[in-house]
């Protein structure tokens, strides 16, 4: 699976890269700190995960996030913070995240929710990579 990192701090997104490198099958594809860089990228690059600050340099995560979810892309974002106010946290759900964590005392819950999402569901049926279609 494909993941872009988006947090302005180069330590957070350095610490982040470095930790997702050590899952099997996790790619780091792209880092951004700023919204409009971060927009681009994901546009771009499509990845299947985004772990997106909620502060950014020149604009918020969640103008990020309203932004790819306009452009009808669909990766599974984990949405971090520092400040995990309730009202952040709502604002974050309307806007389509899917996961939200304190970076400062979760930073280990957003790593384990990549690893979670590498693990293929066992009720998928693997031998039929098209699915089961009806006849």
């Amino acid at each position: 699976m494909n993941v872009v990192v988006v947090d302005q701090d180069p330590v957070t997104r350095a610490k982040l890269k470095r930790r997702l490198g050590k899952i099997r099958g996790i790619a780091v594809i792209g880092e951004a700190s700023e919204s409009e860089e971060a927009t681009a990228m994901i546009a771009n690059r499509k990845p299947d995960i985004v772990i997106l600050d909620t502060a950014l340099k020149n604009g918020s995560g969640i103008e990020v996030l309203r932004h790819i979810k306009a452009l009808l892309l669909h990766p599974t974002v984990i949405m971090v913070t520092n400040q995990p106010t309730q009202d952040l946290r709502s604002a974050c759900t309307i806007a389509g995240a899917d996961f939200f964590f304190d970076k400062s005392i979760e930073d280990r819950k957003v790593v384990n929710t990549v690893r979670l999402l590498c693990v293929p569901d066992p009720e998928e049926d693997l031998s039929d990579p098209a699915g089961s279609l009806p006849a």
